[in-house]
């Protein structure tokens, strides 16, 4: 499930999906993105209203605070913000992430600018 919370505080769900039950750490369980690296996708909600986001796979090349860079299995690097909503799996928190660390990502695309990122699930690959 991809979900977040709204103005009110309230989380709801963006997306459900159900898939295979074999679990595989490097990608999220239905197996939507299977040998994939980079995908893109908009949800649209039941007021009309969408927003975009970006699915991707790679290695963390840099940690701030409140900024995470991956670069991806072509070579390309790309940065997200990190705020308090976002979500870290497989670690204790955003803090316990290491550089080199394998991960993939979601983030919202902010403002419709396709560099300005919130990452909204972070999950770290274990091998």
């Amino acid at each position: 499930m991809i979900s977040e919370f709204d103005a009110a505080g309230v989380l709801t769900a963006l997306a459900v999906r159900s898939g295979n039950p074999w679990f595989k750490p490097d990608r999220p369980n239905c197996g939507v993105f299977e040998g994939a690296f980079h995908a893109d996708g908009t949800a649209t909600f039941k007021d009309g209203t969408t927003k975009d986001y970006a699915w991707d796979r790679g290695r963390i090349s840099g940690l701030t605070p409140h900024r995470i860079r991956i670069e991806r299995l072509d070579g390309q690097s790309f940065s997200a913000e990190v705020d308090r909503h976002t979500l870290v799996v497989g670690a204790r928190s955003y803090r316990a992430l290491n550089l080199g660390e394998p991960v993939w990502m979601i983030s919202e695309k902010v403002g419709g600018d396709p560099d300005a990122l919130l990452a909204k699930i972070i999950r770290r690959i274990r091998r």
